[in-house]
């Protein structure tokens, strides 16, 4: 895999939440740091600090930033040195009756290698201009393997709604870059080593 320049790069994605969602909570990590958005409001962050802070990702509960319909989900992540540089968002959202849908980042995200202006984390801004991810690998390729969450309850799967709340479906991930070469991880429902 080959490195990407030191930096900063922004990344956005709009989500449709439907109605009924009782819990939502967000996966985010990075290969240095990030600082993680939903709908303008900062809440996750991890200093490019040479840590290993990307071995490590945070699950936060987003609940009370949600409401039914269109979120923004938006992710400034750095790069501290030339390396192999990654990012990793999932959203999960837990209906009242129990089914549980992941919502991964995907070629549907956008990116930008320039500092965009004025309030970028906040649903009414445009990132039309902005690159789009690809596809890179499958989740555990790669120089970052497989890592599990910083801060998460005891479950390690995921149940999804086709097997109901006590049977899991298994899933896989994928890395996506963009088009100057920045990772992005993507996971689909499922089990998740980094999601729960």
């Amino acid at each position: 895999m080959s490195s990407a320049p030191a930096g900063t790069r922004w990344f956005g994605a709009r989500v449709e939440v439907p109605p009924g969602v009782t819990r939502a909570r967000l996966v985010t990590n990075a290969d240095d740091g990030y600082t993680a958005y939903v709908n303008g409001v900062q809440v996750a962050h991890a200093d490019a600090d040479g840590a290993e802070n990307w071995r490590r990702p945070a699950l936060t509960d987003v609940t009370a930033r949600l409401g039914s319909g269109t979120a923004v989900l938006a992710v400034a992540a750095t790069n501290a040195s030339e390396s192999p540089a990654g990012l990793l968002v999932a959203l999960e959202l837990t209906s009242a009756d129990g089914t549980v849908r992941s919502v991964p980042a995907g070629a549907d995200w956008r990116a930008d290698d320039k500092e965009p202006p004025g309030s970028w984390t906040a649903p009414e801004f445009d990132d039309d201009a902005w690159s789009a991810a690809k596809v890179l690998a499958v989740w555990g390729s790669g120089p970052w393997g497989e890592v599990t969450p910083a801060h998460a309850p005891a479950e390690v799967w995921i149940p999804v709604a086709e097997g109901g709340a006590d049977q899991v479906a298994h899933g896989t991930a994928k890395f996506l870059r963009t088009e100057d070469g920045c990772a992005v991880f993507a996971a689909s429902p499922g089990r998740h080593e980094f999601a729960t």
